[in-house]
């Protein structure tokens, strides 16, 4: 099972995120929430998630800002759920190797296809 943090500081999503997608049957276990990129910082030094679910725009520290300061360190995955479809936003994701940059409302098959990502690229990872 891959642990999942998510890191979205509008309640409906979190919890629409958290209860809606059928998890186990992507092998995953979501293992925490977060509200704003500190809080999410501090549960993914706390957690150690292999998947990290953040959206952008936060109160405190963005969601960019909280995966340049752990993503390498922590070597989690991450996906960015985020209502903008701004280039930049996506260009420093791929710049900080997220997976997947999916816009609001999440079209839960985009994201199911994210993980199945994750997890094969997390396979060939651990075979080597």
């Amino acid at each position: 099972m891959h642990k999942v943090l998510i890191v979205e500081d509008e309640d409906i999503m979190r919890k629409g995120l958290m209860f809606m997608p059928k998890w186990q049957e992507v092998d995953c276990i979501v293992v925490g929430e977060a509200v704003s990129g500190q809080d999410g910082l501090e549960k993914i030094r706390r957690l150690q998630p292999d998947i990290v679910i953040v959206d952008i725009n936060m109160p405190v520290m963005d969601g960019l800002e909280m995966l340049e300061k752990s993503i390498e360190e922590y070597g989690y995955d991450a996906i960015i759920v985020s209502g903008y479809g701004e280039f930049e936003y996506a260009q420093k994701g791929i710049s900080l190797g997220v997976t997947e940059y999916l816009l609001k409302p999440i079209d839960y098959t985009k994201l199911y296809e994210a993980i199945r990502k994750i997890q094969a690229k997390r396979n060939t990872d651990s075979s080597i």
